[in-house]
């Protein structure tokens, strides 16, 4: 039987909904929460922010307007 190192890339697309002050901490929040599941073998991967969007206000920031 021979032995072979088989290289597998894979891709992983996940979108997170996270509450932030702006934009830049929403990133890194989400970056934070971004994870593989993992079997005890090291891996190695890339990770990179695809998209942004806010989708909606928090209840508070509706009653009271944005907050600065």
């Amino acid at each position: 039987m021979n032995t072979y190192e088989v290289t597998i890339s894979a891709t992983i697309t996940k979108t997170y909904t996270v509450e932030a002050k702006n934009s830049d901490e929403a990133i890194e929040l989400a970056n934070e929460l971004f994870s593989v599941l993992e079997d005890g073998t090291p891996e190695n991967y890339e990770q990179e922010t695809l998209d942004i969007e806010e989708t909606s206000a928090t209840d508070d920031s509706r009653s009271n307007g944005p907050h600065q």
